[in-house]
């Protein structure tokens, strides 16, 4: 537990999120931002009621591109909270960046900060269907994330390198 309590003393940054008894971290040598999130099912107007009024063209595209409502709402909400938590701000405009099957890749920018954050659905051998955030460095930068490569093919697809944890291969 020391090399996490000192993770910042050298540079580390960590980002934790769980559902129930699921854990998802990441972490990396710049700011950090990840979410796990159960696919919520509400209705249009509870979706917008709870995302902002001007998430509204946002939900609109992702279901036109395939994705549920719940998935599309569950997926905005996942992505503004990995956002949050790696910048420390509110986002601002967002718009999709690439689609690639279920994997949609955001661009989101607040005032001082603009990342990319890397979003897909997962069904875990426990539990509901999810949704998974992660965010990239700035846009203007590339980062490795250290996620199960079983999303490697999608991920490359959409200029995310996935690295196995600890040089372990899962494949």
């Amino acid at each position: 537990m020391s090399e996490l309590e000192n993770a910042p003393d050298k540079g580390w940054d960590i980002s934790l999120s769980h559902d129930h008894d699921t854990v998802l971290c990441v972490a990396g040598a710049s700011p950090q931002g990840c979410d796990l999130q159960a696919i919520a099912i509400r209705t249009s107007e509870e979706w917008v009621a709870l995302l902002g009024k001007d998430s509204e063209p946002l939900l609109e595209e992702l279901l036109a591109s395939g994705d549920s409502l719940d998935q599309a709402g569950t997926r905005i909400w996942a992505a503004n909270e990995a956002f949050y938590k790696a910048t420390g701000r509110p986002k601002g405009e967002v718009f999709i960046k690439k689609r690639e099957e279920e994997s949609v890749m955001f661009h989101m920018t607040s005032a001082d900060s603009d990342r990319s954050l890397l979003t897909f659905p997962v069904l875990l051998t426990k539990g509901p269907r999810r949704v998974v955030a992660v965010v990239s460095q700035s846009a203007k930068k590339q980062q490795l994330l250290q996620l199960h490569p079983s999303a490697d093919h999608n991920a490359g697809k959409l200029d995310f390198d996935l690295v196995p944890c600890n040089g372990h291969n899962f494949g």
